[in-house]
């Protein structure tokens, strides 16, 4: 295969299927049914900004009789590449977004609605999803544009300010909160998602997995060169261990019952979108890997 003819494949590989388009096609329809659109494929990240799925942003073109509106959603999907399947565990990570969206998150809305809880207390910080498919090959997940909403992903060679933190914790809390009240009053909802094992320790035994982690690990530690030798001395020392050895005990669950709760499991930059006011960071969304 010459390299255009490689480009291509790649190109082709990177492009919603006729299946996803078809899917796309209909889920417009529905929500603009009274109106004719049309609709043009963006990208909405920068190469190497989402390492399991390619993200468009689909921006929609209504014509009304008011005039020309314009809306957005956002489309990701899998990548159909078997090497980089492979090698970023895609599928798996896809069907537990999907379970998040389709079952995890309506489960704790409709919990928190029973209950009254005023809306500054439930959680609530996470892109409204319009459609699922866990078909392989086929995987797709379309959800609500929050950029239209003035929220964004923070530039991750920038210093997160103690704003960011803070309303990260905040939002966290929320989460860990309501999924350790469902326990509590409704521990059979549960059921399903406490038998989920972490996809990092299903493939605890791939080398690179672990050269990769071993590096953030050398990576944590070098930050603390301008802190005192106590806390270098402290970390060092809890980094002995094996990264998924430190890892495991982290997540295994039975160990810290009865106060378990349900984590996100993959807090980083790219998966938290901020929405800025006069500077300031007003409020914050997660997305889900």
């Amino acid at each position: 295969m010459d390299n255009a003819s490689a480009k291509t494949r790649r190109q082709e590989c990177d492009y919603p299927s006729s299946k996803v388009l078809t899917a796309l096609q209909q889920l417009l329809e529905r929500q603009f049914s009274s109106k004719s659109f049309t609709y043009e494929l963006l990208p909405a990240t920068k190469k190497g900004e989402n390492y399991i799925g390619i993200v468009y942003r689909v921006s929609v073109k209504l014509n009304t009789s008011c005039g020309v509106r314009l809306s957005n959603i956002i489309l990701k999907m899998a990548p159909r590449n078997s090497t980089r399947r492979k090698q970023f565990f895609i599928r798996p990570c896809f069907l537990r977004e999907a379970l998040a969206y389709e079952e995890f998150l309506p489960m704790i809305d409709k919990f928190q609605r029973n209950k009254g809880l005023a809306e500054e207390y439930c959680f609530h910080e996470y892109a409204k999803c319009l459609y699922t498919s866990t078909d392989e090959f086929e995987e797709v997940v379309f959800l609500e544009d929050l950029s239209l909403q003035e929220f964004g992903v923070f530039d991750r060679f920038d210093y997160f300010q103690f704003e960011h933190i803070a309303i990260v914790m905040r939002t966290y809390a929320k989460l860990h909160a309501v999924s350790f009240a469902v326990k509590d009053q409704q521990p059979k909802a549960l059921d399903k998602f406490r038998k989920i094992e972490d996809i990092f320790l299903q493939h605890k035994d791939v080398s690179n997995l672990n050269i990769y982690f071993e590096g953030l690990k050398r990576t944590a530690l070098a930050c603390l060169e301008q802190e005192s030798d106590k806390y270098r001395q402290i970390v060092g020392e809890f980094f002995k261990r094996p990264f998924f050895e430190i890892f495991s005990d982290f997540i295994d669950g039975n160990k810290y019952e009865p106060y378990a709760v349900l984590c996100h499991g993959d807090c980083w930059n790219n998966n938290l979108m901020f929405k800025m006011e006069v500077n300031n960071v007003y409020d914050n969304y997660h997305k889900d890997k």
